[in-house]
Formats: structure tokens, C-alpha cells, sequence
């Protein structure tokens, strides 16, 4: 029978063996002084751009951030802030300290979620957020083309706008999401370019002049616009509509589909949208003089590193190839139907 001591072995190392095991668990006698939520009101005043801002956000007190920022920068012993005019910017030391707390936060928060996924037996879901201009078949495509590989992986799927992404995304309410712009602390990957057309009813005035429009055919109708949620959209950025135009604001790119059926006015719309209303004959893409392509580069972002998760990794390859395969389809015809 094994004594007493036997029943330690395992715990028994050698002196060298146990000074190197005490290093490597510093947490073990390090006091932490700064807490998590001294950090989380340090990102919402930088990515906010200020403490009204982060207050806001984070549905706390002005003052409740103040003094959280107060209290980091005398521990620390220095400023992490910078006060220009009304906004805050970062010092190169709060700056080197921000970059290395993004990730103790982000562990953090995705730490509590696994554990809350696990209680939940959701452990296999992946949160993801969409630009509403991204073709989601594709999403399906990939989820089918890894189902028969003996992947079956399960999505949480929501179609935002651009700013309801950001926040999505830095809130750790997504573990991917499809992005028009990068976004500082995130990884990313070149995913899939729109390409925007012009476009009214084949009986509408515009599409019966069958000629190249100069700005004063634009000038008496009224164009449908979709709010976007961003300034950074190809068509928002335009200024080269006509002053005397008429705008209609709706909400979603059905709906602008439904008012250029019904012969109003006409749109910019994503080609993959309407691509099959374009082939059957009931909308007609417009010619307008001296106007440049209108494109827009969507990213794949992801709070973690794509390899880091073996789930994620196989949706986002997937799905990279499938946009590569779809945008060499539409070359492929954009060229026949020149030549």
C-alpha cells in the first residue's frame, strides 16, 4: 500500500521545476490593482471619442467614467489621456496600454460566454453580423457545402447596419461579422467587392430614352435611397446627383425594389440583388454620363484570430472561396455579354 507521501508525487517537483512553475503563476501573488471595468471605460472614451460619449454607451454617470479614468492614470502614474478641445486622444503610453487591454478584455468577456454557452448547450453556435449588401446565399452555400463534409455548424445570423456591426462587434456580441470597413483591434480577411448599377422599371421614363443620362434627365425624378447606417457607402459618398433631385428614404433594399416595380424613380441597388429582375426584363440598369463604377469592399472581421477556432476557420475558408467563385461567374458574364 503507497504511504502518504505517494499519494503527493505528483505535486513533488524538483526545486528548479517548482521556482520555474511559481514564475509562470505571477497571479497567484501579483495584488491586481486595475479592475476590468477601469479598462472597459477607457475603450468606450477612445472609441467613442469622448467621456459624454463612453457615459452613454455604457449607460453610466459622466462622472462614474471620470473617475475610473482618474483612478487608472494615478495607479499607473501617468496620463493615459489627452484633452483636445472636447474630444480625448491617447498618449503613447495610453496607447501602448490600450493596444495589450483589448485582449484581456476580449478573453474576459468570450471566457463568460463560453461558459454561459456551455450552460446553455450552445457551445457549437457561431454569432454572426452581415452587411445588409452582402448576398447572403452565399452564407447558406458555405453552411451546406461544409454540412456535406461532416461539418454541421450551427449560425446565429443578423443582418445589420453598418454602425449596429461596429457595435456588435467591439460589445463581443459577435464572433464574426461581414464589414465595410476594417475596424481597429480586429482581424480581417478581403472577402467580396459589390458592385452598385443604377436602375428603374423597363416602362419608366428614363429607361425608355435609351441613351447615356446627363444629370438634368436625373434632375425632375426622384431616387430611392436606402439609409445605410454609415457615411462611408459608395452611393452615400456620391455628390454628383443632381441638387433638384427628389429623395426617397426607405428602409430596406425589398423595399426601394418594390417602389422601382411599381415605376418610381429609380436607385442604386447591388447588382446581386437585382440581377435576376435585370435578366427577366422587368428593370433596366441605366447609362449616366461620366459616372464612375460605384464599388464597395466587404471585409470578414472576427474578435479572434480566424485559426484560433477550427469552427470559425472552416465557415470563414469556406466562404471566401464561394465569394471568389461567385465574383469570377460575374466577370465571366460581364464579359460574354460584351462580347
Amino acid at each position: 500500500m503507497n504511504g502518504p507521501t505517494d499519494r503527493f508525487s505528483l505535486l513533488q517537483t524538483p526545486n528548479k521545476d517548482a521556482a520555474e512553475a511559481r514564475l509562470a503563476r505571477l497571479h497567484d501573488t501579483k495584488n491586481f490593482h486595475v479592475t476590468l471595468k477601469q479598462w472597459r471605460a477607457l475603450h468606450a472614451v477612445v472609441d467613442y471619442g469622448g467621456f459624454c460619449e463612453a457615459a452613454e454607451a455604457l449607460h453610466l454617470s459622466q462622472s462614474s467614467i471620470s473617475y475610473a479614468i482618474a483612478k487608472l492614470q494615478e495607479q499607473f502614474g501617468f496620463p493615459l489621456l489627452k484633452l483636445m478641445g472636447r474630444k480625448a486622444e491617447l498618449t503613447a503610453e495610453g496607447r501602448a496600454l490600450l493596444t495589450r487591454s483589448r485582449n484581456l478584455l476580449s478573453d474576459a468577456v468570450e471566457l463568460e460566454m463560453f461558459a454561459d454557452n456551455l450552460r446553455r448547450g450552445h457551445h457549437s453556435e457561431i454569432r454572426m453580423a452581415v452587411d445588409a449588401d452582402f448576398p447572403t446565399h452565399l452564407i447558406t452555400q458555405a453552411l451546406c457545402r461544409l454540412k456535406e463534409r461532416g461539418h454541421d455548424i450551427r449560425l446565429a445570423l443578423s443582418e445589420l447596419t453598418s454602425t449596429e456591426i461596429d457595435d456588435t462587434l467591439r460589445s463581443r456580441r459577435a464572433d464574426i461579422a461581414i464589414v465595410r470597413q476594417t475596424l481597429p483591434g480586429f482581424n480581417h480577411m478581403r472577402l467580396f467587392q459589390v458592385e452598385y448599377v443604377a436602375v428603374a422599371h423597363a416602362k419608366h421614363r428614363l429607361s425608355r430614352l435609351k441613351q447615356e443620362l446627363q444629370c438634368v434627365d436625373l434632375a425632375s425624378e426622384i431616387e430611392i435611397v436606402i439609409t445605410r447606417g454609415g457615411p462611408q457607402h459608395p452611393v452615400e459618398r456620391d455628390h454628383r446627383v443632381p441638387i433638384q433631385s427628389q429623395r426617397w428614404y426607405v428602409q430596406s433594399g425589398d423595399t426601394a425594389i418594390r417602389a422601382l416595380c411599381d415605376g418610381i424613380g429609380y436607385a442604386w441597388l447591388a447588382r446581386h440583388q437585382v440581377r435576376t429582375l435585370l435578366e427577366n426584363g422587368t428593370l433596366c440598369e441605366l447609362r449616366i454620363t461620366s459616372n464612375s463604377p460605384r464599388t464597395m469592399l466587404l471585409h470578414l472581421a472576427s474578435v479572434r484570430p480566424l485559426a484560433s477556432c477550427e469552427r470559425i476557420g472552416l465557415l470563414a475558408d469556406m466562404l471566401h472561396g464561394m465569394a471568389q467563385e461567385e465574383q469570377r461567374r460575374a466577370a465571366c458574364k460581364a464579359l460574354l455579354s460584351v462580347g
